[in-house]
């Protein structure tokens, strides 16, 4: 990704998806402890809409810590669950796609 294709994800500004990145980066094997994260431009306004995958995320780490872990570090059938009760598609979407290309 370019610099100028991307949006930076902060701990200040979004501290959801911010403590999911670190966890998959830790888990994984890469760095931990980044200052910001890149995603694609295309992810903003999921990002940062009310109730979008941010809000989603904060949610979920203050209500249930465990479940948070799960969705992003647990095993396939452990990240299910929390997808479906939670209704959070669209954030393993991006946990995904973070794991899988941009981390």
């Amino acid at each position: 990704m370019e610099p100028h294709d991307v949006y930076l994800i902060t701990k200040e500004l979004h501290p959801g998806l911010f403590a999911a990145f670190e966890l998959i980066s830790h888990d994984c094997g890469r760095q931990a402890g980044h200052t910001n994260y890149a995603v694609p431009l295309e992810w903003v306004e999921r990002i940062e809409k009310d109730g979008g995958i941010d809000d989603q995320l904060q949610a979920l780490r203050a209500e249930a810590d465990s479940d948070f872990e799960a969705l992003c570090i647990g095993d396939d059938t452990e990240m299910q669950a929390v997808v479906d009760a939670y209704h959070l598609q669209t954030a393993n979407e991006l946990l995904q796609r973070f794991f899988e290309e941009f981390a």
